[in-house]
């Protein structure tokens, strides 16, 4: 289309993907941890991912940022939950990490009774270690994707 492909994937449900640096046999500890933090500042039910719907895939999902282990799939942790529903208990704590704030800018913008009347929408967190002027950084990524029905025109 005129918009090109997003940036950033957008499936339906949840999904939840994390590099970690340190030692191999932390990793599992530290899945666990990580998921039921953002679990709870997402208001989505990742901290419900057990080890059926999770992997470490080995050719795909490449970091983005720094990291430390070279991309080794041992240290990265990918969960999904398809049946995840998108919903304004996951609205509120996304436009609270907007710059602006959930009351200007992009946020005074959504209207969450439009938002969820859409035929589709994915909302993202996407969070990575970067170099930014000489210092590394945290790097944060908010996507919304929207597909909206046209109205039909009787022809």
């Amino acid at each position: 289309g005129i918009w090109g492909y997003s940036p950033h994937a957008a499936p339906p449900g949840g999904q939840f993907h994390v590099w970690f640096g340190g030692a191999v046999e932390e990793v599992e500890e530290r899945w666990k941890h990580v998921r039921n933090s953002v679990s709870g500042i997402t208001c989505a039910s990742l901290g419900a991912l057990s080890s059926q719907d999770t992997i470490s895939p080995a050719h795909s999902l490449k970091p983005t940022g720094l990291t430390s282990t070279g991309g080794d799939s041992r240290f990265m942790r990918y969960g999904v939950s398809p049946c995840e529903v998108v919903c304004t208990e996951n609205l509120t704590p996304w436009l609270k990490l907007l710059p602006c704030g959930s009351r200007s800018g992009l946020a005074s913008l959504l209207d969450a009774s439009r938002l969820y009347d859409t035929a589709y929408h994915s909302l993202g967190v996407h969070v990575r270690r970067v170099v930014h002027e000489g210092g590394v950084v945290w790097e944060i990524q908010l996507t919304l994707s929207l597909v909206f029905s046209l109205p039909s025109k009787d022809w």
